[in-house]
């Protein structure tokens, strides 16, 4: 189960134990297709933005992902496609697809 420090729990199924994974933010990428309003864009404080598979594609051939956010106006086709390649350059990726990813506030005096 993720959480926000990005430590990772996996439950081995035949012994029932869990085993923690520690992710770096520095590792992680955050994947945000074109398509999304600008409304929507995340804060500029994130590291690691990716608009397209290119650049994504760059970074898994430096190999600097360990794992990747999904924007939730990913297109289910386009995910698919990105986590294929993904495990091709590093087996143990871990995908994640959010449903309330960080966005800029409308109001330039409010947090979002």
């Amino acid at each position: 189960m993720d959480d926000p420090s990005g430590t990772t729990t996996n439950k081995n199924q035949d012994s029932f134990h869990f085993k923690d994974q520690s992710i770096s933010l520095e590792r992680t990428v955050y994947y945000i297709p074109n398509t999304v309003p600008t409304n929507q864009y995340v804060f500029s404080a994130l590291k690691n933005v990716c608009k397209s598979f290119e650049d994504i594609l760059i970074l898994l051939e430096e190999g600097k992902i360990d794992k990747i956010i999904f924007h939730p106006l990913t297109s289910p086709q386009d995910r698919k496609y990105i986590v294929h390649w993904a495990k091709v350059f590093n087996p143990n990726i871990i995908e994640q697809l959010n449903t309330h990813f960080p966005s800029k506030a409308h109001n330039p005096h409010q947090v979002a």
